[in-house]
C-alpha cells in the first residue's frame, strides 16, 4: 500500500474570539468532530463516508469507508457494550484492547452536557498496553491520553459514556502507525 499519510492534520479549535463564519471545510461543518474524522480519512487514506447528522448517527449508520479513487469499500467493524462475556473479564479486556489501534474511531453517547449533546467522535492515534492516545476536535483537551486499563474498564461499564468503537481493517491500521 502506498504511504500517503504525510499530510499534517490540523485540529481546529473554536473560542469566543473565533469568527466561525470565516471558516469553511469541504469535509463537513467546521470545528465539528465528524468533520475532523472525515478530513483525516480523506487526506491520509483517500477514504470517505456518506453525510451524517451527528456522531451518534455516524455510529449507527456508517459501516464502511469508500475509497475516493477506485470506490473500494472497506468495512468498518462496530463494537459496543457489552464487548464480551461478563464472566470472562480478562478475555473481554483483551478483546477491547485489540479494537484500540491507530485509525479506530471512538464514539461517545449523546448527553445533556452541552459538549456532548450530539455525541462525540475521536480518533485513536496511538495505543499499547500502557496507554491510548486519541485526537479529537471540539472537545478539550484535543489530544488526550488514557491509561489503557482504565479506558477499557470505563468502556466495559454498563454506565459508560462511550457508545462504542468502529475499527478499520488491520492493513489500513498498520499503514497509519
Amino acid at each position: 500500500m502506498q504511504n500517503v499519510h504525510q499530510n499534517t492534520i490540523y485540529i481546529y479549535t473554536k473560542s469566543i474570539n473565533t469568527n466561525a463564519d470565516n471558516y469553511s471545510s469541504k469535509y463537513g461543518i467546521p470545528f465539528e468532530c465528524v468533520e475532523f474524522i472525515r478530513r483525516f480519512f480523506v487526506t491520509q487514506c483517500n477514504y470517505t463516508f456518506p453525510s451524517v447528522i451527528d456522531a451518534e448517527d455516524m455510529f449507527y449508520t456508517i459501516n464502511m469507508l469508500i475509497n475516493i479513487s477506485n470506490h473500494h469499500i472497506m468495512v468498518l467493524k462496530t463494537y459496543e457494550y457489552p464487548y464480551g462475556s461478563e464472566n470472562h473479564n480478562n478475555e473481554t479486556n483483551n478483546r477491547i484492547f485489540n479494537y484500540l489501534k491507530p485509525g479506530s474511531i471512538l464514539f461517545w453517547k449523546k448527553t445533556n452536557n452541552v459538549n456532548l449533546k450530539y455525541g462525540h467522535i475521536a480518533l485513536v492515534i496511538k495505543a499499547n498496553e500502557s496507554y491510548v492516545t486519541i485526537a479529537n476536535q471540539n472537545l478539550d483537551p484535543y489530544i488526550r491520553t488514557y491509561d489503557t486499563s482504565e479506558l477499557i474498564q470505563l468502556m466495559n461499564n454498563e454506565n459508560s459514556p462511550f457508545l462504542g468503537i468502529k475499527v478499520i481493517s488491520s492493513k489500513l491500521s498498520e499503514f497509519l502507525e
